[in-house]
């Protein structure tokens, strides 16, 4: 058989083809490295998590780029709805980092302009959007029948009920598990772990016997704390409450809070600082101190002052009392600034420290042509107040008042007609049978909600 040659017009066809092709595709690849100069960084993924976005400040949605990113100095950021925040860059990734929580249930599109890679200065535009949460909230409500803690969210009408038990005193949510305390047959706390995840709980045998107040745990840990009395009269006055801690993490394993003399600290009151590991108490010889958990040998001296309150919603400062009335006590320089409500001829009440020296007061004005007080709630930056709050016709009474974490939201207790309010007569936190817990929007005055029950934890 004589064998197949190619001939030459056939090889040189091939030649051809061949060398077309690659001549093609060189270009195309060069045309894809010219547009990539062209148009800068690529976005490949944004990272948010947006229940933590509404809960803590200093958050940060995270842009991911297909290189290494340049200088964030000349990016130019937008944010809708607008909010505080910083660019900043690090390797492929581009930060931009919020100045404060942002609001519940609310779409925000975050655009930054002018981003170049560490090649040239061809600048690309990165954007997203996202919607935040509305997490939940859980409260407490009493009944003879059987008192129960519900959780339900501020944007939503049904609640959830979560944990049912005779004589609920407080509770508080850490993680996915509440602590909640009961009172026993012989008038003592009871304190038991749920879990809102299968329901299942766990007995917690208390140090000593005794009776629980002042139930906290800290807003993003696992740490629990409380008071507890031991005594056969626990109500009676001269008996003194130690501060116990328990990280719920760890072995079950109670401890005391170890005071100036090193003695377990007795508290008149004290709060868990946000974001740290830190608590403020005042003992009973009414000095404040701050008091480290993972150095307890750190013990920082803040002051002596009649009454500590708590803290403000960003955990750097200290309601206080001296003795020309309430003061905002800086944790970080110990500097004082005195709480006087903005409203003229205004007695100021109980008080909520938010975040940038703002802050709620309850006060009460007389009313010019009948001498009667009239009581309401009024944000107050210290020079202008503004009302967002009063009960129905001035029948109820305002009790006290909790704000949302991210300061977009304050929950209000009302007992809505005073002259009518009858207690549970609870040992610990008493309330009337008829308490009311009525959610505002702190900016507008807008109320967004009403509950039955109280003790909101956010």
């Amino acid at each position: 058989m004589t064998p197949i040659s190619s001939s030459p017009v056939r090889r040189d066809t091939f030649r051809r083809t061949f060398i077309t092709t690659v001549v093609v595709l060189s270009l195309l690849c060069a045309g894809f490295v010219a547009l990539d100069i062209v148009t800068g960084p690529k976005l490949e993924r944004v990272q948010v998590d947006t229940a933590q976005v509404v809960r803590q400040g200093d958050q940060q949605v995270r842009f991911f780029s297909s290189e290494q990113l340049g200088d964030a100095s000349s990016a130019r950021l937008s944010i809708v709805p607008d909010v505080d925040a910083s660019v900043s860059v690090s390797g492929q990734v581009l930060a931009v980092q919020f100045a404060r929580p942002l609001d519940y249930d609310t779409e925000y599109t975050v655009t930054v302009e002018g981003i170049t890679n560490t090649a040239d200065e061809q600048e690309a535009t990165f954007t997203t959007s996202f919607q935040t949460d509305d997490p939940p909230i859980y409260l407490l409500d009493r009944d003879p029948g059987g008192d129960t803690i519900q959780r339900t969210t501020v944007g939503s009408t049904e609640r959830t009920v979560v944990f049912t038990a005779t004589g609920i005193e407080d509770f508080v949510l850490v993680g996915s598990v509440l602590a909640v305390t009961t009172v026993t047959d012989d008038g003592s706390s009871a304190l038991q772990l749920v879990s809102l995840d299968d329901g299942k709980t766990e007995q917690l045998p208390l140090p000593v016997a005794g009776v629980v107040s002042q139930l906290a745990a800290t807003p993003f840990g696992s740490t629990i704390g409380f008071a507890l009395t031991s005594t056969d009269d626990p109500y009676a006055p001269e008996v003194n409450s130690v501060l116990y801690t328990l990280d719920l993490s760890g072995d079950r394993s109670f401890a005391t809070v170890p005071s100036l003399t090193g003695e377990p600290l007795e508290v008149q009151g004290w709060a868990f600082v946000p974001g740290a590991t830190t608590l403020v108490a005042q003992d009973l010889d009414s000095d404040v101190a701050l008091f480290d958990l993972a150095d307890p040998a750190s013990v920082t001296p803040l002051g002596h002052f009649s009454d500590f309150d708590g803290l403000s919603t960003d955990g750097s400062a200290a309601l206080v009392t001296n003795q020309l009335g309430p003061v905002r006590l800086d944790l970080a320089d110990l500097s004082q600034v005195a709480i006087t409500p903005s409203v003229v001829d205004a007695f100021g009440g109980d008080v909520t420290l938010l975040r940038d020296g703002k802050r709620t007061q309850v006060v009460a004005v007389t009313e010019g042509t009948t001498g009667v007080f009239e009581s309401y709630i009024v944000r107050d930056d210290g020079t202008t107040a503004e009302k967002i709050y009063e009960t129905v016709d001035q029948k109820g009474r305002i009790i006290g008042s909790t704000p949302s974490p991210n300061d977009q939201y304050l929950a209000i207790e009302v007992e809505p007609n005073a002259a009518d309010s009858v207690t549970d007569g609870y040992p610990v936190n008493p309330r009337s049978t008829t308490i009311t817990t009525v959610i505002v929007e702190i900016a507008t005055g807008a109320v967004v909600r009403s509950l039955e029950g109280f003790a909101i934890d956010w």
